[in-house]
């Protein structure tokens, strides 16, 4: 499994934070994210490309599993 780390745009409650997804892959990330939250997200970011000094808020939350998501 592969963790993805979700933000969201400036004018979203969560604009500061991050949630972390645990995915097999990207596609399956995505759905999930959408399942959950719709598409009022901004990006949906791989470990090696997500910086958490960016979100001074941390993390929202507790870590979304995709599988159990998409059930």
């Amino acid at each position: 499994m592969k963790r993805f780390y979700l933000t969201f745009m400036q004018y979203h409650p969560l604009r500061n934070c991050y949630i972390t997804v645990v995915a097999e892959d990207e596609a399956q990330a995505r759905a999930a994210v959408v399942r959950c939250f719709g598409i009022k997200w901004a990006g949906l970011r791989t470990e090696d490309k997500f910086n958490v000094k960016y979100y001074p808020g941390g993390e929202a939350g507790e870590e979304l599993y995709a599988p159990d998501v998409l059930d």
